[in-house]
Order: C-alpha cells, then sequence, then structure tokens
C-alpha cells in the first residue's frame, strides 16, 4: 500500500484476501437525510450482517464535540457511558458473503480537503472498483406513491436505464456529494442514490425509505443485501 496521505486515518486490521475490488458504499449523518433513509439503511446493513472495522478516522481532527456533544449516561450517582462519534470504514459481508466496505459516522465538521485525500487513498490502495453514496432527500410526493430514487454519477453507464427528473440545481455542499465529486476528478468510478422521502415525513423516521435505498444499491453493486427486518418496521410505520 502506498503511504497515507496524512495522520487522519489509522488501519485496525487488513482486508480479507476475498475482498477484491470491492464496492465502497458510504454514507454520514449530520447534514440532511430525510426520513433517516441512509442512516436506518447502514443501521440495518451493520445489525444483519457480518462485519469488522479495518480502519478509524481521528474524530478529535474531524469533529466539533460542542456542535454535535457525546451522548453520556448517568445512573444514580454517577456517569458509567461516554459514546464518542467515530468515523469508521468497515468490511461487511453480504447474503452471499461477498465482502464490500462502508464507511459510515458524522460528517466531518473540518479538514474536508485532507480528509477526501484520505478516502481517495482508501479507494486507490484497496482497489475499489465502484463507491456509492446514500442519502435521503424531501420530495413533493405522497406516500401513497411509490418511492422514487434519483441516481447520480461520474459516468452515465454507471446508471443506465435510471433517468434523472431534476434540471441544474444548486444546493449547499455535503460529504457524499463532494465524495463522488472528488473521486470523478480523480478518475474513480463514483455514485450516488438519493431516495425521496415525502417531503411531510422528512423529520420522521421513514423506514420505506431504506427499504428503497437497499434495494437501489443491490441493483447498483449486484450486492444481495437484507431487508427482511425493515418490512416489519414499514408496515408499523
Amino acid at each position: 500500500m502506498s503511504d497515507r496521505p496524512d495522520r487522519l486515518i489509522t488501519l485496525v486490521e487488513e482486508l480479507s484476501p476475498a475482498a477484491v475490488n470491492p464496492v465502497l458504499v458510504h454514507s454520514f449523518s449530520g447534514f440532511m437525510d430525510a426520513g433517516s433513509a441512509a442512516q436506518i439503511a447502514v443501521n440495518h446493513l451493520l445489525d444483519t450482517c457480518p462485519e469488522r472495522i479495518v480502519a478509524q478516522w481521528d474524530s478529535d481532527e474531524l469533529i466539533d464535540y460542542r456542535a454535535r456533544r457525546p451522548k453520556m449516561v448517568f445512573d444514580s450517582d454517577r456517569f458509567v457511558s461516554a459514546e464518542l462519534p467515530r468515523i469508521t470504514l468497515r468490511e461487511v459481508l453480504d447474503d452471499r458473503g461477498t465482502p464490500f466496505l462502508l464507511l459510515s459516522g458524522p460528517e466531518p465538521d473540518y479538514r474536508w480537503r485532507e480528509f477526501l485525500e484520505s478516502v481517495s487513498w482508501v479507494v486507490n490502495s484497496f482497489n475499489v472498483d465502484l463507491s456509492v453514496g446514500l442519502i435521503g432527500i424531501p420530495w413533493p410526493a405522497p406516500h401513497t406513491r411509490p418511492i422514487g430514487i434519483t441516481w447520480h454519477g461520474t459516468d452515465h453507464r454507471l446508471f443506465e436505464g435510471h433517468s434523472s427528473t431534476l434540471g441544474m440545481l444548486e444546493i449547499p455542499g455535503h460529504m457524499q456529494a463532494m465524495l463522488e465529486y472528488h473521486l470523478g476528478q480523480r478518475g474513480n468510478d463514483a455514485m450516488g442514490l438519493a431516495v425521496h422521502v415525502p417531503h411531510y415525513l422528512t423529520q420522521f423516521e421513514y423506514p420505506r425509505a431504506a427499504i428503497s435505498l437497499l434495494r437501489g444499491l443491490a441493483v447498483a453493486t449486484g450486492l444481495e443485501l437484507p431487508t427482511d427486518g425493515l418490512e416489519d418496521q414499514a408496515r408499523e410505520a
């Protein structure tokens, strides 16, 4: 492997030998995730698929703890736990045992350029074949209609057959979009899936949108991803 671009990232374990040209899935909390769609999808993968941490980033260098204060638990007369936010890279196995990488955690507050370069190092060092970002966006459609997804990426062949109804937009920058753009500028295949969440449900957890994201991700990557537990949650919601 080439030298890491900075001291932000620490390798914890080597990838398994089966992880040849893996897909990199990424999602970050803190900016926008309508219906908590991407967060639900990521949590479901971590709860239902075998996984292990292979790298992590230095949160002290990237996260503003006063803007996103760590969760602590107080029990009777003492503090018993503190949960500091972490940005991690995990090797996850899909339902067929195919390894893929999952980059998740809070969106960095600082040092975006260095963070982007560190992810580029991951992509090149681990021979990542494709990166895919996940996010939920508010959409002017009722929940009684099928949930749509906007597909986008650095090359039209990555999402052939999935047209977009959007024109030119100016949006606030966020890490999923920056990673897609950054990797594309360096010649790497990168794409994103933005699931459409009814605008009046953006503040509520909406598992149906997470199911659509996982199904879209499966189509985009060929991975076999579980959704069974989410079906029950969606019916209850």
